[in-house]
């Protein structure tokens, strides 16, 4: 948390001071001036790296779409606020290299797009 904290174009979840997180997912949210998908293709083309969407909303699930007729644009702010939505490779075998790795990239290449 602490190498990202003060990221321009990032916002970090605030964790309450007396839990733990499991960390097996790391999400943060990205500034709406940052297309989330062209930074995910990016990382994977040019770092070979897999940033990912964080979940699709449930009403947009095929089963909720057929069974209860939600579409797009029914929930606008969990929309948008899952758009903004990125999670960053985290895995027990990581190294603290290799998340400086990752956490470097992402700093160099938000700082071309905001």
């Amino acid at each position: 948390n602490k190498n990202l904290k003060n990221v321009k174009g990032v916002k970090l979840i605030d964790q309450p001071k007396n839990s733990v997180n499991p960390y097996y997912r790391y999400i943060l949210y990205l500034d709406e001036k940052i297309h989330r998908d062209a930074l995910v293709k990016l990382f994977k083309e040019q770092y070979h790296i897999h940033l990912s969407q964080v979940y699709i909303p449930c009403h947009l699930h095929p089963l909720y779409k057929t069974n209860f007729g939600y579409r797009e644009n029914d929930f606008p702010i969990t929309e948008k606020s899952l758009a903004r939505a990125l999670t960053l490779p985290i895995y027990p075998e990581m190294t603290l290299r290799q998340a400086g790795f990752v956490v470097s990239a992402l700093k160099k290449e938000l700082s071309k797009m905001l």
